[in-house]
């Protein structure tokens, strides 16, 4: 399938999706302390997320680690942006090419369900 029409379907159903495959809640705050955890984050350190979604993860995230997430769909971007404070970065990109983050500059770099 490519990567276009793939975008497409999420964009569809970004609204509904949590009521549909999310995570419970307790789930996505354990998610967000292991990867502090496993990637031993420090003050100001760069998280990036690979197929951020609706930000069901990200949004446990608090500063002052730093944030950035990308996803493929747009419109689970716009669902992640309602959900997620002002200075978190959220990027429209998609895994398969080019990242949108430079080399070097984050200290942990993961994925749930999207990779």
């Amino acid at each position: 399938m490519k990567s276009g029409r793939s975008a497409e379907l999420f964009d569809d159903q970004a609204r509904l999706f949590e009521g549909r495959a999310g995570l419970p809640e307790d789930c996505c705050r354990a998610i967000a302390k292991k990867v502090i955890e496993i990637g031993e984050i420090k003050l100001g350190d760069l998280i990036v997320e690979i197929g951020s979604g609706t930000g069901q993860i990200g949004q446990w995230f608090e500063a002052p680690v730093r944030y950035a997430g990308f996803d493929l769909s747009a419109g689970m971007l716009n669902e992640c942006r309602r959900r997620l404070e002002n200075n978190r970065v959220l990027i429209q990109a998609d895994a398969n090419a080019s990242w949108p983050i430079a080399d070097g500059v984050a200290r942990v770099i993961f994925s749930s369900r999207a990779v």
